[in-house]
């Protein structure tokens, strides 16, 4: 009894380990904006960022929202293919939006079912 309850355990844990070893490497490299980049409002932030996966990509999103009380916040997802891809999005900040610290992330997804982002700060001044 004492050798099956030790197979037993030893498959678990086998099947543990290989259930844990298949990583998928998924990776955003956001190379514009900078950190701490100002805009003001009607101008475009350029997005351009890298989306590396070792999985079909699905898709990715792009969200803008601010750090405090400021009116302005931006959202889109849109679908991608490929393994790696390199995307290149204008946000158009809205002519009448406040003053502020905004926190802009990019959101990779891949049909995996694993995410990644990346994200810097940005500034809206007049």
């Amino acid at each position: 009894m004492t050798q099956r309850f030790s197979l037993a355990i030893g498959l678990l844990l086998a099947l543990g380990f290989s259930s844990c070893s298949e990583e998928h490497d998924l990776h955003v490299d956001l190379h514009e904006p900078v950190q701490g980049a100002i805009f003001a409002p009607g101008d475009e932030i350029h997005c351009d960022f890298e989306i590396h996966s070792s999985s079909e990509l699905q898709r990715y999103v792009i969200e803008i929202h601010p750090e405090g009380s400021s009116s302005w916040n931006h959202f889109e997802e849109s679908p991608v293919s490929g393994k790696n891809v390199d995307i290149h999005k204008d946000v158009v900040v809205p002519a009448g939006t406040s003053a502020g610290d905004y926190h802009l992330s990019v959101w990779a997804f891949n049909q995996a079912g694993d995410s990644a982002k990346a994200e810097v700060d940005i500034k809206i001044e007049p």
